[in-house]
């Protein structure tokens, strides 16, 4: 399961909304975590009469990416000051933060690293051995100036290790309601193995968090008059609807058969519609505390690919989605 949670903060109230949310995974994990914050120098605002003080001009951007040289390395020593005290900050931050993860009984460690986010964010979590990161999905970075958001999405797209997103809006419940509890997990499946990968996540987390498992399949039916569009149904004929919709709740009933036989209390429903709208519409129908899914995964009668439906229900769900890359 989830052992070393790694939570990359930006320095602001809204990455930091998330903590509520994350507190509650660590401490049904009994995961420790790490607070990270990454500065990128060459998105410090550093003033013009600084910039090529070392060389007495500025290097043009051509000559400086042949000379594989950043921006902040034509600045002089005086950067390096600058640098420091950035760090200085936002270890301080970090350090204040921990320690309030501390008194809510969570271990939690920090440290602050220099590159860019998602890299840095990325080599740290596959260095360390962190089996989650969990990450806001909006927030602008005093530090560095970037949007957490487009980090958030480079991290999921080239990292190892599962990532857990979070709104801040959805993370305030649990900071409303200091007894507020997670209890539903919805996890999406088409038929593959790759959905299917996600499956012992779902398994460790619905029991250590008492979570009850909610599995889904979504149907997208045409109701156009042609026949066997690509990816689609024929809606317009009913017993092929039906036997459509009975296969994909067999399917979904051997699945939960043997999550059941493990301990975990799991139901199933097949659903109608675009799958990204139509999972988010369901998850918010049973208010799920998080939607459970691989990265990618393509088969079945549906023919739907669950990287572009993971994808969009990151960007557009508003509710907590652990995305779980294949092989892990």
């Amino acid at each position: 399961m989830f052992t070393h949670v790694l939570v990359p903060l930006d320095g602001t109230d809204l990455a930091e909304g998330i903590l509520p949310y994350v507190v509650r995974i660590a401490r049904g994990a009994g995961a420790r975590i790490t607070l990270l914050t990454v500065v990128d120098p060459d998105m410090l605002e550093v003033p013009g009469t600084l910039r090529g003080e070392s060389s007495g001009r500025g290097v043009p951007a051509d000559e400086r990416a042949q000379a594989r040289v950043r921006r902040h390395e034509e600045s002089g020593p005086f950067l390096q000051q600058i640098l420091e005290n950035v760090e200085r900050r936002a270890e301080a931050s970090l350090r204040e933060v921990a320690d309030g993860l501390r008194e809510q009984g969570v271990e939690a460690d920090v440290k602050i690293v220099l590159g860019t986010p998602a890299e840095q964010i990325v080599t740290f979590a596959e260095d360390e051995g962190c089996d989650l990161i969990a990450m806001s999905t909006h927030g602008r970075n005093l530090i560095a100036r970037g949007v957490l958001g487009s980090v958030t999405d480079k991290v999921i797209h080239s990292v190892s290790v599962p990532v857990l997103t979070i709104t801040p809006e959805r993370a305030r419940r649990y900071h409303q309601d200091p007894d507020a509890e997670m209890t539903r997990l919805l996890a999406p499946l088409d038929g593959s193995d790759l959905a299917e990968s996600v499956l012992p996540y779902v398994e460790r987390l619905a029991l250590s968090m008492s979570l009850r498992v909610t599995l889904v399949k979504a149907l997208r039916l045409d109701n156009s008059s042609s026949a066997y569009l690509e990816g689609m149904a024929y809606a317009t004929d009913a017993k092929i609807q039906l036997e459509v919709e009975q296969e994909s709740a067999e399917y979904l009933g051997e699945i939960a058969a043997g999550l059941r036989e493990k301990g975990v209390q799991v139901d199933t429903r097949v659903i109608l519609g675009t799958p990204a709208s139509a999972i988010a519409d369901y998850s918010h129908e049973i208010d799920c505390d998080v939607i459970a899914m691989a990265t990618h995964g393509r088969s079945g009668v549906s023919r739907w690919v669950l990287g572009s439906v993971t994808e969009t229900l990151v960007r557009t769900s508003g509710n907590p989605v652990l995305v779980v890359p294949p092989g892990v």
